[in-house]
């Protein structure tokens, strides 16, 4: 296949590509809109803590058999927690999208599949990466957002307003990310649900928030037994103070050694796409040769362990 052909493949796969990302982009918008709306209405989650049904939005197409694979009931889980507004087939149809350009741009640059291929499973692990990363940042975020949130609730319950209103007016004053996740609890509450359903369903959401879990169980407890809310808000927000300077204080003695572990697991993943686009015929004879694949997955399987061992050093148990 001459240069000409070559180049007008590449030109009609990318006509092609970006008139599929127009179409799903807006198809999924107008249904993200109706599904948010229509879950809210039946009290749906989308994603609920394990054990709890957690399934994929209703309407995705992975909606069916695909909705029980665990893998992707976590990724539903992580795309929420990550504040994420798009369905779990949206951002596989995505991240197919970017991975397979990845693999044409690089094909046609190096004139070899091998570094393709390479170079598109790395693409594959910046994107997991970036999930993992953007939810952790959103959840420290809200962790650090809570005491404020808690504090203004007990001054409204103080001075005798409901627990929706007390709600409605810490979303009202808090920024994101926290205070948009009470805003659509008080949303839910004025839209005909029982507000310990959506606080359960904001608990399901933001799992990983134990303070926040402590506090919508207190909330569930005396709304059944009775009780002073008042005090268990005061007694949670002393915890939380206690471990936001504990866990300060440990994130400033371990930042030498995660940083270093970051450095040295992304070395290898660096100096293999190096290779790929410098001397692709290499990783070319590692993809074609079957003797190849196997010192890849050793590799991977070694590199893989040593992250895991890395990240157990670094990040001591608290």
């Amino acid at each position: 296949m001459g240069p000409h052909h070559a180049v007008a493949l590449f030109a009609s796969l990318t006509l092609f590509c970006g008139m599929q990302a127009v179409f799903w982009l807006t198809r999924g918008r107008r249904k993200e809109r109706e599904e948010l709306l229509r879950s809210r209405l039946r009290g749906g989650n989308p994603a609920a803590a394990p054990g709890q049904g957690l399934r994929i939005t209703r309407g995705s197409e992975l909606e069916g058999s695909l909705g029980k694979v665990g893998a992707l009931r976590r990724l539903s889980a992580a795309l929420v927690q990550g504040g994420f507004s798009v369905t779990v087939g949206g951002f596989l149809f995505r991240a197919g999208a970017i991975c397979g350009a990845v693999f044409v741009l690089v094909s046609l640059a190096t004139a070899s599949i091998g570094s393709g291929v390479v170079l598109t499973v790395l693409a594959g692990f910046l994107i997991q990466i970036y999930i993992s990363r953007t939810r952790t940042k959103r959840l420290r975020a809200i962790d650090s957002q809570l005491p404020k949130a808690l504090e203004l609730m007990m001054f409204g319950l103080r001075a005798g307003h409901s627990l929706e209103d007390t709600i409605r007016f810490a979303a009202d004053e808090l920024g994101p990310p926290l205070g948009g996740e009470l805003r659509r609890v008080h949303e839910e509450s004025e839209l005909g649900r029982p507000i310990e359903d959506a606080l359960l369903g904001l608990s399901l959401r933001l799992d990983p928030c134990k303070a926040l879990r402590t506090f919508v169980e207190a909330v569930l407890v005396l709304k059944q037994t009775g009780g002073n809310l008042i005090e268990i808000i005061e007694r949670i927000i002393d915890m939380l103070r206690a471990q936001a300077a504990y866990e300060s204080r440990h994130r400033a003695l371990t930042a030498e050694g995660r940083t270093s572990g970051m450095i040295l697991g992304a070395l290898p993943l660096l100096i293999l796409a190096a290779v790929a686009l410098v001397q692709p015929g290499y990783l070319g004879q590692l993809v074609t040769d079957s003797a190849g694949w196997k010192v890849l997955a050793l590799a991977g399987l070694l590199w893989g362990f040593g992250v895991l061992w890395l990240a157990r050093l670094v990040r001591p148990a608290v």
